[in-house]
C-alpha cells in the first residue's frame, strides 16, 4: 500500500471503530434505558439510524454529481458526526428523561443525515485511490482492525471503576468522538477529485429510453431506468436487510438495559469484525455475491442458534446465548455489509457510482421504513415468529442471489 492508502486505511479504521462504539444495536438502546426514556423511543432508534443514512442519499447524490472535491463533503459529515455523539452522550444523561429522549432522537437523525453524506464520499475516495480487486481487501482489513480498537476499548472500560453509569456512557462519548477527530487528521491531505462534466452514460441512455417524460432522479424513474441485473440486487439487497432488523431481538432477550451486558455485546460485534472482516473482504474481491450469501446464511444460524438451544438446553443462561449468537450474527452481517459495498462500488464506474449508489440507498430506506412498520403493526406476536419470518426472508436473499451478475 502507498501513503494514501494507508492513511485510508487508518481513518476507515477509526470512522468505523466509531459505529461499533456508537451503536444502535447496543450503546445507544442502554443509553436511552438508562435515562429512563420511553420504549417507543428505544424502539425508534434503528428505523431513524438505518433510513436517516439512506433515505436522503437520492438529494445529496445529485448534489455530489455537479461537485468536484468529495472530500471537502466527506470531511464536513464526519465532523457533524462527532458534534452529535458530544451532544447524546455528554448532555443527554443530565437531561430530564422525555426530553433527554428526544434530544438524542433528534441527534441521532442529524448523525445518520451526516453518515449518508459520508458513506456516498467514502465510496468514491475508495474508488479514486484503491484499485479494483483492491477495495475490498483494505475495508475488510479496515473493518478488522477496528474490531481490534473496540475490544480493548470495551474490556478497559469493564474494568475501570467509575461514579455510576452516566460517567461511562461520557466516557464512550469522549472515545467516540475522538477517534473521528483523529480521523479527519489523518485525511485532511488526501484530495479526491471526479470528473463532473463527463456525461453518464447510464443514465442518459436509460432515460433516454422512457416514453414518458418526468424527473430522471426520482427513486420511481430510477428504478425503472436500472437494468435487470440491478434490480435484482436491490430486491436481493431488501431482503438481506433483514440481518440488522433482526439484531435488537438478541439484545433485548437480556433486558437491553445492563451497562455490564452491553460491553458484552459491544466485545461481541467487535470481536466478530476482528476475525472475519478482513476474510469477508478479499473474498468479496473475487465473488461479492457468494459473500452476501455466506453470511446470509450464517445469520440464518445465528437466529436458530438463539431460538433452539434454549429448548434443547432449558438450565443454560439465556444472556450467554445471547451473546454467542450476537457474535455469530455480527460475523454473517459483516459478510453481507462487505459483499455488498463491494458489489455496489464495482458495478458502476466513477462518474456513474455516486449517483447510483445515493439512488438505490434511498430506495432500501423507504424499503426500512416499510419492513420497520410492518414488524411493528405485528409486535404482539412472539418474537420466537418474528425471528423466524426474518430468517425466512434471509433465505429468500439468497436464492435471489443465485440470479445476480457477477462483476469482481
Amino acid at each position: 500500500m502507498n501513503t494514501k492508502q494507508v492513511k485510508l486505511l487508518s481513518a476507515f479504521v477509526l470512522t468505523k471503530t466509531f459505529d461499533l462504539l456508537v451503536s444502535v444495536k447496543t450503546t445507544l438502546p442502554t443509553l436511552m434505558t438508562s435515562i429512563g426514556a420511553p420504549m417507543w423511543m428505544v424502539n425508534m432508534l434503528v428505523p431513524i439510524r438505518e433510513s436517516g443514512a439512506l433515505l436522503p442519499q437520492a438529494i445529496l447524490s445529485n448534489t455530489l454529481a455537479k461537485v468536484e472535491r468529495r472530500h471537502r463533503y466527506w470531511l464536513a459529515g464526519v465532523a457533524i458526526q462527532m458534534v452529535s455523539a458530544i451532544v447524546i452522550f455528554i448532555f443527554a444523561p443530565f437531561m430530564n428523561a422525555a426530553i433527554a429522549g428526544y434530544f438524542v432522537l433528534c441527534s441521532l437523525l442529524l448523525m445518520s443525515i451526516s453518515r449518508a453524506l459520508v458513506s456516498l464520499t467514502s465510496k468514491d475516495i475508495l474508488g479514486a485511490h484503491v484499485d479494483k480487486g483492491k477495495r475490498g481487501k483494505l475495508t475488510g482489513l479496515a473493518s478488522s482492525v477496528s474490531g481490534g480498537v473496540s475490544i480493548i476499548l470495551a474490556v478497559t472500560a469493564m474494568f475501570v471503576e467509575f461514579e455510576d453509569t452516566r460517567s461511562r456512557l461520557i466516557m464512550i462519548g469522549v472515545a467516540s468522538a475522538s477517534t473521528l477527530m483523529l480521523a479527519m487528521l489523518t485525511t485532511r491531505a488526501i484530495k479526491t477529485h471526479v470528473n463532473t462534466k463527463k456525461e453518464s452514460a447510464y443514465f442518459n441512455d436509460a432515460s433516454q429510453s422512457q416514453d414518458s417524460a418526468g424527473d430522471k432522479n426520482t427513486i420511481a424513474n430510477v428504478l425503472r431506468m436500472l437494468p435487470k441485473q440491478v434490480k435484482r440486487f436491490v430486491l436481493a439487497r431488501s431482503l438481506l436487510v433483514h440481518s440488522a432488523l433482526v439484531a435488537p431481538f438478541f439484545i433485548l432477550s437480556t433486558g437491553g438495559n445492563s451497562i455490564d451486558s452491553l460491553f458484552g455485546f459491544i466485545v461481541a460485534q467487535a470481536s466478530a469484525s476482528l476475525i472475519s472482516s478482513f476474510l469477508w473482504g478479499k473474498l468479496a474481491d473475487k465473488n461479492s455475491v457468494l459473500t452476501m450469501q455466506l453470511g446470509a446464511s450464517i445469520c440464518i444460524m445465528a437466529i436458530l442458534i438463539n431460538l433452539g438451544i434454549p429448548l434443547l438446553i432449558p438450565d443454560i443462561s439465556q444472556l450467554i446465548i445471547a451473546i454467542g449468537s450476537f457474535f455469530i450474527l455480527s460475523i454473517g452481517h459483516a459478510a453481507i455489509r462487505q459483499g455488498r459495498k463491494i458489489y455496489s462500488v464495482d458495478i458502476y464506474s466513477a462518474h456513474d457510482r455516486t449517483e447510483f449508489v445515493g439512488q438505490t440507498n434511498s430506495f432500501i430506506g423507504v424499503v426500512l421504513l416499510l419492513l420497520g412498520g410492518f414488524y411493528a403493526a405485528l409486535s404482539a406476536l412472539p418474537s420466537t415468529i418474528l425471528m423466524s419470518m426474518m430468517a425466512t426472508a434471509l433465505v429468500i436473499g439468497i436464492a435471489v442471489c443465485f440470479t445476480l451478475k457477477k462483476v469482481n
